[in-house]
């Protein structure tokens, strides 16, 4: 009886154990703020779904789902003994697939919300803001081109009526269909199809789609 009552007092504070452990385990992730984003295929992807993609963070792995989403619960501060991106600034993610999709890009460790314009060898990742209409929310432009240089390109975007400026970068990708540009290639009087990001008259083209060329 003795030995009967003894058990039972050892399993309870056992079970006490394990369920304050478990219970520290499902508790709020400490450390850094969660990392969303969302995986946009386009350029020699345009056609493929953004499904199943691995995103690669900080020694982290996340799956984007069929709408291309992917999140982190939180990004330690070291991870696989890799340099910690509070140390550094900066998030280096990479994007993998077995199809042969394998691209890498950085942004930002201040970011919580980004947007991915993903081809198969290119990364190009933009703060999208925490909130769908924060300071890095989305703008496309459609018009033909009244300036084009190696740093900006100038639409008479149909919607405003106006001409409107955004800068160009390493990281934007552009393509008539399925085929890679340069700016080079882009012309006065050309119409196209630009997506930005930023607010206000500070834009960044994410994307340039050459439409009609003049």
């Amino acid at each position: 009886m003795r030995k009967t009552a003894f058990c039972l007092v050892v399993l309870s504070a056992v079970s006490l154990l394990f369920g304050c452990h478990g219970e520290s385990l499902t508790g709020p992730p400490m450390g850094p703020s969660a990392l969303t984003g969302q995986v946009i295929t386009t350029g020699d992807l345009a056609a493929a779904s953004a499904a199943g993609i691995s995103v690669t963070c900080s020694g982290q792995v996340s799956v984007t789902d069929a709408a291309g989403r992917f999140a982190f619960a939180s990004i330690s501060s070291e991870s696989s003994g890799q340099i910690s991106a509070l140390s550094t600034g900066t998030y280096n993610m990479r994007f993998t697939r077995s199809d042969g999709i394998n691209a890498a890009g950085s942004i930002g460790s201040s970011a919580s919300n980004v947007m991915v314009y993903l081809q198969k060898s290119q990364a190009s990742i933009v703060d999208s803001g925490s909130t769908p209409n924060g300071g890095g929310e989305t703008k496309e432009l459609e018009g033909p081109i009244t300036a084009v240089s190696a740093t900006s390109i100038t639409v008479n975007n149909a919607s405003t009526g106006g001409p409107v400026t955004a800068a160009i970068t390493n990281s934007t990708v552009i393509r008539h269909g399925n085929t890679s540009l340069t700016w080079k290639d882009l012309h006065i009087g050309d119409r196209v199809h630009v997506k930005t990001s930023g607010s206000g008259t500070s834009l960044t083209a994410t994307e340039i789609m050459l439409q009609n060329p003049a």
